[in-house]
């Protein structure tokens, strides 16, 4: 039985590992490449990543909040602190916690796709922000900002892999080092 619901993702990995593309692979949040998979139905299709980033490299989609079985449209998840701890839980329905569902799918992505030189997240999403989540207490009040859970795990599983959002890509000196640190990465590993 496959762990994952949104088993779609699973034939994408498959597909990304038969066809390399004799490009480096890189691991891009699926709403930036225009897929339709965020809470509200929507895209936050990205230009740069578009027309720059994935004419030069091998994008591969990767939405974990859709892949962990959460549908589209649906109601939104943040980042909360609970005692000593931060969960990812449903902002209308407290009891639904999917944060042990992304550390477990960031691991499977982290084997399943071994050739990944890179990854662009999507910036404030509580799975995937590097920095900038919000972070809510128990009454939804923001009480600080962090990673996304599922970002968290991935850089946790490999803290060399090259790593960027879409708002820090936006700015060139910080795109060209981030593609510098992807092709250094590949040739370290002798992937290229």
């Amino acid at each position: 039985m496959n762990p994952y619901p949104g088993a779609g993702w699973i034939q994408i990995i498959r597909k990304s590992n038969a066809v390399a593309e004799n490009r480096i692979s890189l691991g891009v949040s699926s709403c930036l490449l225009g897929h339709k998979v965020r809470y509200d139905g929507d895209d936050k299709l990205n230009a740069i990543i578009e027309k720059d980033i994935c004419t030069q490299f091998h994008c591969i989609p990767l939405c974990p909040e859709y892949a962990v079985g959460l549908g589209v449209p649906r109601n939104p998840v943040q980042l909360v602190q609970t005692n000593d701890s931060i969960h990812v839980l449903s902002v209308s329905d407290r009891s639904l916690n999917i944060t042990a569902l992304l550390q477990q799918y960031a691991d499977f992505v982290s084997t399943a796709l071994p050739q990944l030189s890179g990854y662009i997240f999507k910036a404030r999403s509580p799975s995937c922000g590097l920095t900038d989540t919000p972070i809510h207490d128990s009454n939804h009040r923001v009480i600080g900002t962090g990673r996304g859970m599922y970002a968290g795990q991935i850089t946790h599983r490999n803290n060399a892999l090259p790593v960027i959002d879409e708002i820090q890509l936006a700015d060139p000196a910080r795109r060209r080092e981030f593609i510098r640190r992807v092709q250094s990465y590949c040739l370290q590993l002798e992937r290229c």
